[in-house]
């Protein structure tokens, strides 16, 4: 009896294969959960992923000059110490820069520029 032989005997007569049962694949990253982006989940969290109170919470601060809430509270706080240091300083540079450049007159778009970059940073804050 040589090699090959005995390898032959040791072989069985059918090699295993796993069974081909029908299992559904579930998408579990599906984020298409609601036709609406409005429409609220448990926590505050709404099924755009956006935490819906960080969101405001985040922008009411911002108005304030405490920029950043919005990352502390969805656990970003890298970016959260930077917009709480550099945010208000970059808005500040860019109201100047725009009022020096239209000569006065963007001192009047302060007040919506200011807005407008808080709610930014609050919206890019309360995403997930």
């Amino acid at each position: 009896m040589n090699v090959k032989e005995k390898n032959d005997n040791l072989r069985p007569e059918h090699e295993y294969q796993p069974p081909t049962s029908q299992t559904p694949v579930v998408n579990v990253y599906n984020t298409n959960v609601a036709s609406s982006s409005s429409v609220a989940t448990a926590g505050g969290a709404i099924a755009g992923g956006r935490n819906q109170t960080a969101l405001i919470v985040g922008f009411i601060c911002g108005i304030f000059g405490l920029w950043g809430v919005a990352h502390f509270m969805n656990g970003k706080i890298g970016s959260g110490i930077l917009w709480l240091i550099f945010g208000p300083i970059l808005a500040v540079i860019a109201i100047t820069v725009f009022s020096t450049i239209t000569l006065g007159i963007g001192v009047l778009f302060a007040i919506p520029v200011w807005l407008l970059m808080v709610y930014a940073q609050a919206k890019g804050g309360a995403s997930y």
